[in-house]
């Protein structure tokens, strides 16, 4: 584990690090390929900032809600700059919902500026893993096989590597490339945006198999649950718009 980098009297948190150098890279990304779609130059760069800044204060106010003795005897730590005090949950519907009200505001294509953030999302859920692999989080489960890593007094699973790898494996074969093997079946607009959102399902409910941590309903992990339903209605999107698209081909 790299938790920080030591370059003389500066010490670099490494997470917080991969995790800007992941959002730079994937709005790069998204950028470009909003442009390839038609998209003008500079929207998707908006979107995703203000949407960003949407999801912080989303995130922010879901822990306030879900924890509000926490800030009775100081409510000036409501400002702090801690990202333990943030609501992921809260802040991705927050984010969400913004971008789809500024993508109506400003009459952008639905489908293509979902599609074209797909490059951004799945770029942070790389940079994510590789955060959780420097930092420690989101450990696994003891293990004897060989590839298991010491970690926290125990040889375990390096789910942050699986995290890792899989998110790249959804990168890669969600990437809009024309020679890109798997394009075929995310062609019609609007299903590489459900794709992503299946395969990273299922890399969710993979990754969270060998993980040390995590709160069980039933017998089984929530995390997973919400995975599964994901899926699920993933899976509904991605269906409805294959089909709608070769009702508009027959129609023409």
């Amino acid at each position: 584990m790299f938790p920080v980098i030591q370059l003389g009297p500066l010490v670099i948190q490494t997470p917080g690090l991969v995790l800007l150098l992941g959002f730079w890279a994937g709005m790069e990304f998204a950028e470009r390929h909003a442009v390839q779609r038609d998209i003008p130059e500079g929207k998707a760069y908006n979107l995703i900032w203000v949407s960003l800044i949407a999801g912080l204060l989303g995130a922010r106010l879901g822990y306030i809600a879900q924890y509000p003795a926490a800030f009775v005897s100081s409510p000036l730590s409501i400002l702090a700059l801690s990202p333990q005090m943030l609501s992921i949950p809260s802040g991705l519907l927050a984010a969400f919902l913004t971008a789809l009200v500024i993508i109506q505001r400003k009459n952008l294509p639905v489908w293509p500026t979902l599609d074209s953030l797909v490059s951004l999302l799945a770029t942070m859920a790389v940079a994510l893993g590789l955060a959780h692999f420097a930092s420690g989080d989101a450990y696994g489960l003891p293990t004897a096989l060989p590839w298991g890593i010491e970690l926290w007094g125990n040889h375990r699973h390096p789910t942050q590597l699986y995290e890792t790898i899989l998110a790249l494996l959804v990168l890669v074969v969600l990437w809009p490339a024309r020679k890109n093997p798997c394009s075929g079946w995310i062609q019609p607009e609007g299903t590489r945006f459900w794709a992503f959102l299946a395969l990273s399902a299922v890399s969710w409910i993979i990754a969270e198999t060998f993980r040390a941590e995590g709160a069980l309903l039933f017998g089984v992990r929530q995390s997973q649950i919400a995975a599964w339903l994901i899926l699920g209605f993933s899976l509904w999107g991605w269906r409805k718009r294959l089909f709608s698209d070769r009702t508009e081909q027959k129609s023409l």
